[in-house]
């Protein structure tokens, strides 16, 4: 939302200040409608009627700061932040208008609201509208952001994020949630759990997390366990919702770290109203110097028994003062060093990654901090990454982000990206679609169908894999751990009623007996491997597998992979766990089956890593000479 301040007269003359929300909150629509209908942007013909109707009906105008944005006049910066609700953002926002005040220059501001898309969009409006610079307050690393920054035609400067070759003031946030926990460590907590933020945030998201874990990991604690929710908004409300899951799945916890101040404020009601005494049972901790203003919670606040300071300044209360921690983390400014890479180094390699019981726990999306340092270390000395799975685009995507992959080998080799080129795109024929449905249908076997971007599933199909999310402490395959997972974090299948011809990469089923796939296997196991384990979880008998396609497999992804980019097949490595990971295994000069992998599979490879759990690849990374 690009936050414009406007003017409105009245009937009398006088000069009152509006804003968008205000426009927003009077037509019935979010102030990004507002936005997208003043800067003449997407917008339904209705909402624009609405809008407009409301511009009519006040005498909506824009002030100076807008006219200016139109007239091409360059005493101008542009601000671009993710939450302009968020009070950290607000203090940042009023220090830099105070400053541009003060030279003269006008502030034009556009709030995002956490929408990576809409940060483009604006970064380019901006330019285009002629500003003298832009700030931005980092939310989002992708490297479609990191491009547009890099490729900008004014001067930019990164506020929360670091950006290699680019102007950025950045918090230390790792350091400060670290020391954060170190004190928390040291007053005797050891059932730690953390409220986090989104990681599509490297800094609020990512760094804090991972600091967290680095005070856990220091003590011996198992910090890839850290039990953690994740905060949609750094809201009292969201840290409030977020200490209500916690502290249900985890009632032994002593001891609780949150992002924000402000999430802690909303913690803590949760705390007290569960009869937890926070400074004496638990302890309670929240990164910043935020000023919490009038709410019920303050009193609360003055009650926590181990804070003097909240009693005697309750507005300015720091939930981090609980256990005596520094106000604030390290203020870093400047460029990112340059990295001297050495003259003599191994040969490159290219590496590919199956993702669930390899590159993390069955199910999970947060790669593991040891595993995330070792894959961005390998990157850094010239290896080229790939993520190689059954999974499809969709569910893959958001591991892609972390940016330290070249590409991805996704619907078990159905589909292949590299460096943002789309080599193969094989979807199974239609008439093979639709005879293995009939058949499988036929004989009660239960499937789900698995397009790029959906998954499409019967209710009982739905019925079986939310079976296996009711029964977590079962022994599951990781194709079966994935879907679990999954299903436990909310995900939704779309109806199989709902499929209406979309081009299917892989089959998923599970059958009552082996047997009742034989009429399938009859017919077309000359065109696709059955790849299945048996699921003990449920019914003596009952089987999970997938249908991969002969026309393709990881193996024939990874040989796609090594044709495009020129390099010896021999010079890749191959990390998997289960047996749909065979033909990658194969095909790569190097095989991997990790500690936790199929017996079959560990008789095939090369060398066996330790396993998921145990930081195995990290571990494998590093005797294999490629984070040196």
């Amino acid at each position: 939302m690009k936050t414009f301040t406007h003017h409105h007269r009245r009937g009398n003359g006088e000069k009152n200040l509006m804003t968008i929300s205000d426009i927003a909150k009077m037509a019935g629509v979010s102030s990004a409608a507002v936005s997208r209908y003043l800067n003449g942007g997407p917008l339904s013909e209705q909402k624009r009627a609405v809008i407009q109707a409301v511009v009519e009906k006040t005498g909506y105008s824009p002030d100076t700061a807008a006219q200016t944005l139109r007239t091409g006049k360059v005493r101008q910066v542009g601000v671009i932040v993710p939450s302009i609700s968020s009070q950290s953002v607000g203090q940042i926002t009023s220090g830099i208008a105070a400053e541009l005040g003060a030279s003269r220059y006008l502030m034009l501001l556009a709030d995002t609201e956490l929408d990576g898309q809409m940060e483009l969009e604006y970064l380019t409006a901006l330019q285009r509208n002629h500003v003298a610079g832009i700030i931005l307050l980092g939310y989002d690393s992708s490297p479609q952001l990191c491009k547009a920054l890099k490729d900008c035609r004014v001067p930019v400067v990164v506020t929360g994020q670091r950006f290699a070759d680019l102007p950025c003031v950045y918090n230390d946030d790792r350091s400060a949630a670290r020391d954060l926990t170190r004190k928390m460590l040291e007053h005797g907590r050891k059932n730690i759990v953390y409220i986090g933020g989104s990681e599509q945030d490297p800094a609020t998201g990512i760094a804090r997390r991972q600091g967290v874990q680095d005070a856990l990991r220091e003590v011996g604690l198992n910090a890839d366990g850290l039990p953690r929710a994740y905060c949609a908004a750094f809201s009292m409300e969201e840290g409030h919702r977020c200490m209500e899951e916690l502290l249900a799945r985890c009632p032994q916890l002593d001891g609780v770290v949150c992002v924000t101040d402000t999430v802690a404020f909303g913690a803590l009601q949760v705390l007290r109203d569960a009869g937890r005494k926070v400074g004496q049972d638990v302890g309670l901790a929240g990164i910043g110097d935020n000023w919490a203003g009038p709410h019920p919670l303050l009193s609360a606040a003055g009650r926590a028994g181990s804070c003097p300071d909240a009693a005697a300044k309750p507005g300015a209360y720091r939930a981090g003062r609980c256990t005596g921690t520094p106000d604030h983390a390290g203020l870093y400014a400047g460029r990112a060093r340059l990295t001297v890479k050495k003259e003599e180094r191994m040969k490159q390699k290219l590496i590919f990654l199956d993702i669930d019981g390899t590159l993390l726990p069955p199910g999970e999306m947060l790669i593991p901090q040891s595993t995330v340092e070792a894959l961005r270390k390998a990157h850094a000395n010239g290896h080229k990454l790939f993520l190689c799975t059954g999974r499809n685009l969709r569910m893959t995507a958001p591991l892609l982000e972390y940016g330290c992959f070249d590409g991805a080998i996704c619907s078990a080799g159905g589909y292949v990206l590299c460096d943002g080129q789309v080599l193969v795109d094989l979807p199974m024929e239609p008439e093979q679609c639709s005879g293995l449905s009939a058949v499988l249908g036929q004989h009660g076997v239960d499937y789900t169908l698995e397009s790029l971007d959906e998954t499409f599933a019967g209710p009982k199909m739905t019925a079986r894999w939310k079976f296996t999310a009711d029964a977590p402490d079962k022994p599951l395959n990781s194709e079966a751990a994935r879907w679990r997972k999954a299903m436990q974090d909310g995900m939704s299948l779309t109806p199989l009623s709902r499929y209406d011809g979309q081009p299917i990469y892989k089959i998923v089923y599970i059958a009552e007996h082996l047997h009742d796939l034989d009429e399938a296997k009859r017919l077309y196991q000359d065109q696709f491997v059955f790849c299945e384990s048996n699921l003990d979880t449920m019914d003596d008998g009952m089987v999970n597998g997938e249908l991969i396609n002969r026309k393709f497999d990881k193996g024939t992804g990874i040989r796609a992979i090594c044709r495009h980019l020129g390099h010896p097949q021999e010079d890749t490595i191959g990390f998997g766990d289960s047996d749909n990971d065979l033909q990658m295994t194969q095909a790569a000069g190097i095989s991997v089956c990790m500690g936790n992998g199929s017996e079959r599979l560990k008789q095939l490879c090369d060398r066996i890593a330790p396993t998921v759990y145990e930081d195995g690849l990290a571990r494998e990374f590093a005797a294999l000479g490629l984070t040196e």
